[in-house]
């Protein structure tokens, strides 16, 4: 069983992880296109994450992308679709 104290003791360790800026993260000057489907604008930030990337055994990066809905990254879209909700590279998620 929790306890009162056990929850507050977990409120109080998590108080002082940071918290990263999300509307800060580099995008290696990546803009949408509306020439390019949703997939295809998603894509090309990950295969620039990738290439920025500084791992010894190859490219790695990693793009995870929130608030498209499923079957809607076909179409081309003047404005973006969803966001993008972590870029990183050479990093543990």
């Amino acid at each position: 069983a929790v306890t009162a104290r056990g929850d507050k003791r977990r409120k109080e360790a998590m108080e002082g992880f940071y918290k990263p800026d999300f509307d800060a993260l580099n995008r290696y000057g990546w803009t949408w296109s509306a020439d390019d489907s949703v997939d295809e604008n998603f894509m090309d930030l990950a295969y620039l994450v990738a290439r920025n990337s500084t791992c010894k055994d190859g490219h790695m990066g990693c793009v995870l992308v929130a608030e498209v809905p499923a079957g809607g990254g076909t179409a081309a879209l003047p404005t973006q679709l969803g966001r993008v909700a972590l870029c990183t590279i050479n990093t543990a998620l």
